[in-house]
């Protein structure tokens, strides 16, 4: 890999991943929170929450991950 391939992927990765995550959150927070809280009234264990929460984070990536990538293409380090 090219010196200048590796600039590229490190200046574009850190908005890339803050992204991914960002996104992911907002998309958990809206439907993931109550479904949690509805776990919780239930008495379920955290072992229980935490696997429900596992497993609903990979249906929401294939939403996020190009959302991502616009705010990658609209970061103000490439203005």
């Amino acid at each position: 890999m090219t010196r200048i391939n590796r600039l590229i992927i490190g200046e574009v990765l850190g908005p890339f991943l803050g992204g991914v995550g960002m996104f992911t959150t907002l998309f958990f927070a809206a439907d993931g929170l109550q479904r949690i809280a509805d776990y919780l009234q239930r008495g379920e264990s955290a072992a229980v929450i935490l696997q429900v929460v596992l497993y609903t984070l990979p249906t929401l990536l294939p939403y996020t991950i190009p959302q991502s990538n616009l705010s990658v293409e609209n970061s103000p380090q490439f203005f």
